[in-house]
């Protein structure tokens, strides 16, 4: 009972430090460091049209899919309901993932290249706007001088879709780096 009340009181610290508060932030201490965080976060339940367009995204970019992302207020208030839900889609290749030379040289010289998707789920238009880049330079791009990915990924984001652990890992690596490039530069 102490030891949940010494949380509470630290985690409260925690939100006016920041500038959180309790509706739309969460404290979270998960005991095994960032990447323990991270694991967490990610593992969060998904609404089923973010699923049902990560299945798409899949389907439509193939087997070069290492993970799908969603963030945004949309993954923050877990709806899929209205507006456009932001997702990344990381591949091991563009060219593979892109029918078009010129979109995949773009994805590489001008990442992330953005798109935008939209299906029926249960008798409703799920819309999204998803940009795709590449797993390998997602991570990169997490201590890069430019904050356009990791002030964004330093943020709170689910894993709808990871093809393996090494994927997995890459993703929940690349995030934790976000984390600690913000708070490096804040």
């Amino acid at each position: 009972l102490q030891t949940t009340r010494f949380r509470e009181d630290a985690r409260e610290i925690i939100r006016e430090a920041v500038g959180a508060n309790r509706d739309e932030h969460v404290v979270l201490f998960a005991g095994s460091g960032s990447t323990g965080a991270i694991d967490r976060l990610i593992d969060a339940p998904a609404p089923p049209g973010a699923l049902a367009l990560a299945q798409a995204l899949r389907a439509r970019h193939g087997d070069t899919v290492a993970a799908v992302l969603f963030y945004g207020s949309n993954f923050r208030r877990a709806d899929d309901r209205e507006g456009l839900l932001d997702l990344y889609v990381l591949v091991d290749d563009c060219r593979a993932a892109l029918a078009s030379r010129l979109s995949a040289l773009a994805c590489r010289l001008l990442p992330p290249n953005v798109y935008y998707l939209e299906l029926p789920v249960d008798g409703r238009t799920v819309r999204c706007k998803y940009a795709l880049l590449g797993l390998a330079v997602f991570g990169r791009h997490m201590t890069a001088r430019q904050s356009y990915f990791w002030g964004r990924f330093g943020q709170a984001s689910g894993l709808l879709y990871a093809r393996d652990a090494a994927a997995r890992q890459q993703v929940t690596r690349a995030l934790t780096q976000a984390v600690l490039t913000l708070l490096s530069r804040a």
